[in-house]
């Protein structure tokens, strides 16, 4: 190997080299592509960082003649899971939200679960995914790529935390001691840069959220995760990768803590524009001819959580009036709901139990014991049906709830026959903005001045009052509000939160969420080659861009 080539040009030598040693892509394709998703990042969001210069290579990029953007709505839910599952696998028609309760099979599913998101990509895969033979990081689901990095669904088994050749995982150590550094300075910085916002919150005076768990999450998404995800991207350019997707999930994580539209959470956007030009550079000296997808999953609108707003959690008003209406008869219901998320996690943490290193295995043993001890010394019987006869699991601004007592969902009259009154008590409540429920000629959509019927994807009697609601979301809301009120898993009554003060209402403690109807969190978009005819425009669901790149790339 000349060491001259090192000398003057050594990243791009050393990607060369570690090309050559890896045989997983002999069968190289003619058109390969790279998704490369900022996510969590609006439309609006996007252009407000380009107004403020944060992401001069993008602006560059849209401002030439190789790449163009559309803005499109990513449909309901807004969140992640379904935008994966929609464009890796062209189905994501039962993930009604991030967090979901299976009532025929009585499974919680929660995709932070390393277990559920390994059991959702397995029923997933009866549609061959859009990475067969590529890579994938830091994404929920692997679309059957070859190789993924900090894949959610793989890390269930903790061989595959990352699955990449060990001498390449060696070298690019040696022979990347500046990344080592630089990712180090990075940390430090990252770590002065949180408690300085933090400080300026308090004297400010304004809204915020716990800080002690989110420092090592913020030190891990926008550095570690970041920097890795893209030295490893970089390789796979020069290996010649037929497909490779990358997820970059810092902007997210700090959009949910400081608000989306927040100067920290935007200041993110920089490190990330910096390593998408990085990748665009390696495209360029590798050889390797690459078509370059940027987009987003879904946006985030500014929230407020209902603790904050209304003084206590939406599920104890909820509860604490279905029992003064004497819809619930016991005052333990809500340490008994307690208990029983208590359960849950102990149960999921004994699911994991083999797949832990030993020590990890240790304190996962204690802490399932001293669960269980504590829930049958404070409920010496407890019977699931009791303790779940109505629960709620929320995706921000949107919330399921479900009645447990039964294995099928309620449609209208039975909801008022075992639970009369009901849907007035959430509706009351002041921040609710609407809720949907089944009935036996469709999916009737109510606000708390009125109701309509969504049949077919259209509105038949409609209310001024839910005319006004509708109004101010996307254009075929209602078609998005049917199909999710249609799928099998999503809740007897799906509630969607309101606007509180310029902010939507949050059911979680958040100042930035998504999964709703509003404009902000429903807004992304593509940034796509030019040469591409392809209506980007009109897509509504993710699973249109599943079939745009299966009939572009493996036909």
């Amino acid at each position: 190997m000349n060491i001259w080539k090192y000398i003057l040009h050594p990243k791009e030598t050393f990607y060369r080299h570690l090309s050559s040693l890896s045989s997983a892509h002999e069968n190289k394709k003619e058109k390969r592509f790279i998704i490369i998703q900022i996510d969590g990042l609006s439309y609006f969001a996007l252009r407000r960082a380009l107004s403020l210069k944060l992401m001069p290579f993008l602006s560059k990029l849209m401002h030439s003649k190789t790449h163009r953007i559309a803005r499109f709505d990513c449909g309901l839910p807004a969140t992640t899971p379904a935008f994966m599952a929609g464009i890796m696998y062209g189905d994501n028609s039962n993930i009604p939200g991030f967090r979901w309760y299976d009532k025929e099979k009585r499974e919680f599913y929660i995709m932070k679960s390393l277990n559920d998101a390994a059991r959702i990509e397995a029923r997933l895969n009866k549609n061959e995914g859009i990475l067969k033979g590529g890579t994938s990081y830091c994404t929920i689901f692997t679309g059957d790529a070859k190789e993924s990095v900090f894949a959610v669904s793989r890390l269930y088994e903790l061989k595959n935390f990352i699955k990449v050749n060990l001498i390449t995982a060696l070298l690019l150590i040696l022979f990347n001691l500046t990344l080592v550094l630089r990712m180090t300075l990075s940390l430090i910085l990252e770590l002065f840069t949180e408690l300085k916002e933090y400080i300026f919150q308090i004297l400010k005076k304004e809204i915020r959220r716990s800080e002690t768990p989110f420092i090592p999450v913020r030190l891990v998404t926008n550095v570690l995760l970041r920097e890795i995800s893209t030295i490893l991207a970089e390789v796979d350019i020069y290996r010649g990768v037929d497909s490779i997707y990358i997820d970059y999930v810092g902007y997210d994580e700090l959009a949910h803590h400081r608000g989306p539209f927040s100067i920290s959470s935007l200041l993110t956007l920089y490190s990330i524009d910096k390593d998408i030009k990085k990748l665009f550079k390696a495209i360029k000296r590798s050889g390797n001819h690459y078509e370059v997808y940027i987009l987003s999953d879904h946006g985030q609108v500014p929230t407020i959580s209902f603790e904050k707003a209304s003084g206590q959690p939406f599920d104890n008003y909820l509860i604490n009036r279905l029992i003064s209406s004497k819809i619930l008869y016991t005052r333990e219901y809500i340490e008994q709901i307690r208990n029983q998320r208590l359960l849950s996690f102990a149960n999921y943490l004994q699911s994991i139990r083999q797949s832990l290193p030993k020590g990890f295995g240790y304190v996962a043993d204690k802490l399932i014991e001293k669960i269980k001890k504590r829930v049958k010394e404070s409920i010496p019987s407890i019977d699931v049906e009791d303790i779940n006869q109505i629960f709620l699991l929320p995706t921000s601004d949107i919330t399921h709830l479900y009645f447990n007592k039964f294995n099928k969902k309620l449609i209208d009259e039975e909801i008022d026959e075992h639970f009369p009154n009901i849907k007035k008590i959430i509706l009351k409540e002041g921040n609710i903005g609407a809720i949907a429920y089944l009935s036996r000629d469709g999916v009737i959509l109510q606000t708390p001045e009125g109701k309509a019927l969504i049949a077919n994807g259209k509105i038949k009697n409609i209310h001024n009052n839910v005319n006004s609601f509708l109004s101010l979301l996307y254009k075929g809301v209602e078609q998005d509000i049917e199909r999710l009120i249609r799928m099998q898993n999503s809740g007897d009554i799906v509630i969607f939160a309101g606007r509180f003060r310029g902010r939507v209402l949050n059911f979680q403690d958040e100042l930035g969420g998504h999964g709703g109807l509003y404009p902000e969190e429903q807004s992304a978009f593509i940034i796509f080659p030019s040469d591409i005819k392809f209506n980007f425009y009109s897509i509504r669901n993710s699973t249109e861009l599943y079939g745009f790149i299966k009939n572009r790339y493996f036909s």
